[in-house]
């Protein structure tokens, strides 16, 4: 028996079913020899001889057994393109449901499903008829999210709290499959959950599975995410097809994941003459180590303001050591745009204290003639160029006698003495 952790990446991507039924059998994906009879002994072990199809290759074997509870075997004997999985019905006496996966590279996907009963007489199973759900999508997303939870609670699972970000991620890869005609994990442009949530969300650490402990916080998002995908009539239907699956049931039993976000889509088209209509279902699950979700974006947010904000304050840094009443300027704009970066917090303060100072208004008049002083000494300079040195004196002794002890006084003097020369 594999453990989930080994397990993670199969059981967290399973394709989607029709509603339950004694048997679903994909068979461009998967053959059978010699299929065991439905009615087993108790205790029974049973060999199946799995043939992968095209472009399928065997992955495993997942189980839900007469408690309701689910296993996984991954220990197939694989020869000669064919798969041996041996499978005990040892679990007491009731139904078992046999899973088979396949894999290929757009993802994981169901091969067949057998109903099995061990130590009971067969019962007849009939699929539902489920009608189309006339809702909008936003209310059959926070349906499948209350079902969910309803489930968990069965299984005395932690209830999973609702995760907008996945859910956009869910609505886009129901989007995705629409536009592009494919129904599957892995999308043929945007890639595997994971993928698409480090493109939209920068989660660098994200791990596309399902977790099997919880684990050590990562600085920039959730530690695992997946998914399921489904499309039905209604969010009942796609529930009891996710339930009726044995590695579907065991990522909604999960009881490490902490989040929880689903996207919807609904199609209505008219193909071939006919009306055609589904409604795209994604459950994506994620396991957030540092479960405060509210702490975890508020913190985020700051670090992209401040990445703006620290610039700005650098340069009112430098301003002021010239001109610091355009510094003050500049750190109460700073103050007003990123009120809430440490770099805002700190304009704010640092322009309170400037204008707070005594010597204040001294400082503004000085700064005022420096900046009177900086524009003569640079029209004197101007003048200079266009070979009009008469004129530049003027300029330049007006620097000199109107703003004395100024940088710009000993740098008209400089150019004065040139003159003279």
């Amino acid at each position: 028996m594999a453990t989930l952790r080994k397990a993670a990446f199969l059981l967290f991507a399973l394709a989607a079913l029709p509603a339950p039924a004694a048997e679903l059998w994909y068979k461009d994906r998967v053959l059978f020899e010699d299929l065991p009879a439905k009615e087993v002994e108790e205790g029974a072990a049973l060999t199946f001889k799995v043939i992968p199809q095209g472009k399928y290759r065997y992955g495993w074997c997942a189980v839900t057994y007469p408690d309701g509870t689910t296993g996984d075997f991954q220990d197939a004997e694989i020869k000669n393109g064919k798969a041996t999985q041996k499978l005990k019905f040892d679990k007491g006496k009731g139904k078992y449901v046999v899973e088979f996966l396949m894999e290929y590279d757009m993802g994981p996907a169901v091969g067949a499903i057998f109903h099995y009963w061990a130590g009971v007489p067969a019962e007849k199973e009939e699929a539902q008829d489920f009608k189309w759900d006339t809702r909008a999508a936003d209310a059959i997303e926070k349906d499948v999210f209350e079902r969910i939870n309803a489930f968990r609670k069965s299984c005395k699972a932690p209830e999973v709290a609702w995760d907008d970000r996945i859910a956009a991620i869910g609505r886009e890869h129901c989007e995705d499959m629409i536009e592009n005609r494919y129904f599957a994990h892995i999308s043929p442009k945007h890639g595997d959950l994971a993928t698409r949530a480090k493109v939209k969300f920068g989660w660098k650490n994200v791990l596309w599975g399902m977790p099997d402990r919880m684990y050590i916080a990562k600085p920039d998002g959730p530690v695992f995410i997946g998914e399921d995908i489904a499309f039905d009539n209604n969010p009942a239907a796609a529930m009891d097809a996710w339930l009726g699956s044995p590695g579907h049931r065991a990522v909604f039993m999960n009881k490490f994941v902490t989040h929880c976000g689903v996207g919807v889509k609904k199609y209505e088209a008219m193909e071939n003459g006919f009306l055609v209509r589904k409604i795209y279902f994604v459950a994506a699950f994620a396991l957030y180590a540092d479960t405060n979700i509210e702490k975890q974006e508020k913190e985020a947010a700051l670090r992209r303001l401040e990445a703006k904000a620290l610039p700005m304050f650098e340069r009112a840094r430098q301003v002021e050591a010239t001109d610091p009443p355009a510094a003050v300027k500049l750190y109460e704009e700073l103050a007003a745009k990123y009120p809430e970066a440490p770099s805002g917090v700190k304009a704010a303060a640092r322009a309170k204290e400037l204008t707070g100072a005594p010597d204040w208004a001294e400082t503004v008049k000085k700064a005022e003639g420096r900046r009177e002083a900086r524009q003569w000494v640079d029209r004197a300079k101007m003048l200079l160029d266009n070979k009009r040195p008469d004129n530049a004196r003027t300029w330049l002794e007006k620097v000199v006698a109107q703003h004395p002890g100024t940088p710009e006084a000993e740098e008209a003097a400089r150019l004065l003495k040139g003159l003279d020369q």
